[in-house]
């Protein structure tokens, strides 16, 4: 099974919190926690606005913590490669 279909399914789902301000994200990580879904925040050092995944964080919904160069192979690490 690939990623797609692993999404599609329910297997698994993943949210990711960039860089921004506002609620919305720490709204969106504690349904998805809710529902089982992997929480990924992008890292203090590259955000230019570090609200929105200061406030998963400190509600202590991340999964992990990781630079945005790196979040796309944490989603491959975890469900697997696509093939189309």
């Amino acid at each position: 099974m690939n990623i797609r279909q692993k999404l599609i399914s329910g297997i698994g789902f993943v949210v990711v919190v960039l860089s921004g301000m506002g609620s919305d994200g720490l709204e969106g990580a504690r349904k998805a926690r809710e529902k089982g879904g992997l929480v990924l925040v992008q890292d203090e050092d590259t955000c230019v606005v570090f609200g929105m995944p200061k406030m998963v964080l400190d509600a202590k919904l991340a999964d992990k913590v990781l630079p945005p160069d790196k979040i796309a192979e944490e989603i491959i690490k975890r469900f697997g490669r696509s093939r189309q």
